[in-house]
């Protein structure tokens, strides 16, 4: 690795970028009960967090809504989708042409099928199901993720009900429950946001031993659909591979024909460029073992690289910083495997 002093990414001049307005149309979709679909529409509406946005419901159970005109969705079941191969495919679809996905539970053991699932789309692993003993919110390890503000108090009720698997290959763990399972997890790499909350929708506005209204959960799924609706054709950085090994490394979405750097931490933090062209520029990262590991073109804004990782960076943590405004353009941070 080439060893970071001096600033960071002194190679370019920096040029200007825009960004383009996005509409503001959610669907809630689940394969439950109605009153309970449209309860997580009235909580979601009570944040105050989704002014603007219009919020429409299906039920999963009678039909695979078409996703044409909308721009982010959340996904849950109880039941299974009338067809959960074509909800899967629908929802990868939905992904590839630019639409933010947040899915909740039982998504990981009744739900969509298709390749949601078999592309690696989803943020956590088919799982069963766990419930009987309250939960609360546990360690939160991404505290400046967008979904995690403002939650401070969440908890899931009597039965706490949740997926029991763990996190997928390529995503990032946000927070977990108090038992340790994880609670939320972003799967970065995609043309939009994905987001998973392992925790289910309804509160117990709809059934008395769901999670309690009076705490976060609704903050936490209005979040989540502003992160993916803001997120929604950003600059988005995926990791697969074996560590130690051979990763690929993922973009999508960035400003073409740019100088990009690939950084690398052990930590997470707050670490601001102090100098060079893209001085003032916050990162995700801290400084623990903080590195610029390459400079490579951006080409057509997305594309590939693979790079052999030894044992040292495993765990570790990447960001792609693109040389195109001040301060300069992130990525979000992705984990090593």
């Amino acid at each position: 690795m080439r060893s970071f002093n001096k600033g960071l990414l002194c190679i370019a001049a920096a040029c200007g970028c825009s960004t383009a307005a996005l509409a503001d149309d959610i669907l809630i979709a689940g394969a439950a009960n109605a009153d309970w679909i449209n309860e997580v529409r009235t909580t979601l509406i009570a944040t105050g967090l989704l002014g603007g946005h219009t919020l429409s419901v299906a039920d999963l159970r009678t039909s695979t809504p078409s996703l044409s005109g909308y721009d982010a969705v959340l996904s849950f079941t109880d039941g299974s989708p009338i067809d959960p191969n074509a909800w899967g495919n629908a929802l990868a679809d939905f992904v590839d042409a630019g639409g933010g996905v947040v899915q909740s539970t039982f998504s990981w053991n009744v739900g969509p099928g298709g390749r949601w699932f078999s592309g690696g789309y989803s943020p956590f692993t088919t799982a069963g199901q766990a419930q009987g003993t309250p939960l609360t919110l546990g360690t939160v390890h991404n505290p400046s993720h967008p979904v995690m503000a403002g939650v401070t108090n969440f908890n899931g009720g009597q039965s706490s009900y949740h997926n029991t698997g763990t996190v997928a290959s390529g995503a990032d763990l946000i927070a977990d429950w108090s038992n340790a399972r994880p609670l939320v997890a972003e799967m970065p790499g995609f043309a939009a946001a994905i987001i998973g909350l392992n925790f289910y929708p309804p509160s117990n506005l709809s059934r008395a031993d769901f999670w309690e209204s009076s705490t976060d959960g609704g903050v936490m799924m209005a979040n989540a659909l502003n992160y993916v609706l803001g997120a929604a054709g950003s600059f988005r950085l995926r990791i697969t591979g074996p560590c130690p090994g051979t990763l690929t490394i993922t973009w999508s979405n960035a400003t073409p024909n740019r100088p990009m750097g690939i950084v690398f931490a052990r930590n997470q933090g707050a670490f601001v460029v102090p100098g060079g062209p893209c001085a003032g520029t916050a990162l995700g990262l801290g400084t623990q073992n903080l590195r610029l590991v390459n400079t490579i073109s951006t080409g057509s804004g997305s594309g590939s690289v693979n790079g052999l990782a030894g044992t040292s960076a495993c765990g570790g943590y990447l960001q792609l910083v693109v040389v195109d405004a001040s301060p300069c353009t992130t990525s979000n941070v992705a984990q090593i495997p």
